[in-house]
């Protein structure tokens, strides 16, 4: 179980670990325990709560290491989310795909009438 945002050094219940036996052995296969990961959760959520509070720049200097080691992962689960220029593109042809069917129809009407006239 990870901690929540706002959750600090909770204790894993055996009913989590039962659940996400697969999770801890994955884990363990990368060398990390659950209390570990814990521990990483609750540094992060202290880390944002303090940048919220404004008692702490993340830029600073010795945060670095952070953002190096987060840097890693978070291109990775930046690469999930759906890219604002690629759905700008999509919705721009869409229109455009729109746009020349209404034209084609308005010509065909056009040509309709003409030739009723």
């Amino acid at each position: 179980r990870f901690l929540a945002m706002g959750e600090s050094d909770a204790e894993l219940d055996d009913d989590d670990v039962g659940k996400g036996s697969d999770e801890i052995a994955a884990l363990a296969a990368a060398g990390l325990s659950v209390e570990e990961l814990s521990i990483c959760a609750s540094v992060l959520d202290r880390l944002h709560q303090a940048h919220i509070l404004g008692t702490l720049d993340a830029n600073a200097k010795c945060l670095r290491p952070v953002r190096k080691a987060l840097s890693l992962h978070l291109d990775k689960t930046f690469a999930h989310l759906p890219q604002k220029d690629a759905i700008d593109e999509r919705e721009r042809k869409r229109a455009e795909k729109d746009r020349k069917r209404e034209r084609r129809q308005r010509q065909l009407e056009d040509k309709r009438w003409k030739e009723n006239a």
